[in-house]
C-alpha cells in the first residue's frame, strides 16, 4: 500500500477506572433504592432521618446520596399513587357512561337485535339448547 492509499483509524480511549466506579455506584444506588422503597411501603414507615441513617450504614453512602435516593423513591411512589387514582377515575367514568348508554342502545336497536339461531333448525335457541355443553 502506498502512502496515498494508507488509511487512518479513529480509536476511542476510555478511563477504565471511571467506568468501573460508575458501574459500582449504579449498583449501590439500585440496591439502596430497593431498600428505601421496601421501607417506605411498610405499614409504619420510618422517619426520613432514620431511613437516611439506615441507607448510609447499609450501603456505605454519604448523606447527600441517601437524601437523593429517598427523594427519588418518594417521588416515584407519589407518582404511582396519583396515576392509579386517575386511572380508577377514568374507569369509573367509562362504567358510568356504559350504564347510561346501554338502555338507550337497547331501545334504539330492539328491532335489529336478533336472537342467536340454531344452525340445524334455523329457529331461535331455547335456554335448554344454548346451555348444553357439546361433548367430544
Amino acid at each position: 500500500m502506498t502512502q496515498a492509499q494508507s488509511r487512518t483509524y479513529v480509536t476511542t480511549t476510555t478511563n477504565r477506572g471511571a467506568v468501573a466506579f460508575l458501574n459500582d455506584a449504579a449498583t449501590v444506588g439500585y440496591d439502596a433504592k430497593i431498600d428505601s422503597l421496601k421501607l417506605l411501603l411498610e405499614q409504619t414507615p420510618p422517619s426520613k432521618s432514620k431511613l437516611n441513617t439506615k441507607l448510609q450504614q447499609n450501603h456505605d453512602i454519604n448523606k447527600r446520596q441517601a437524601n437523593s435516593i429517598i427523594a427519588y423513591v418518594e417521588g416515584a411512589v407519589k407518582s404511582a399513587k396519583v396515576c392509579r387514582r386517575n386511572h380508577l377515575e377514568q374507569l369509573q367514568g367509562k362504567l358510568k357512561h356504559t350504564t347510561e348508554v346501554q338502555p338507550e342502545f337497547r331501545k334504539e336497536n330492539q328491532s335489529t337485535l336478533r336472537l342467536p339461531t340454531s344452525r340445524r333448525t334455523g329457529e331461535p335457541r331455547g335456554k335448554e339448547e344454548s346451555s348444553q355443553v357439546p361433548q367430544a
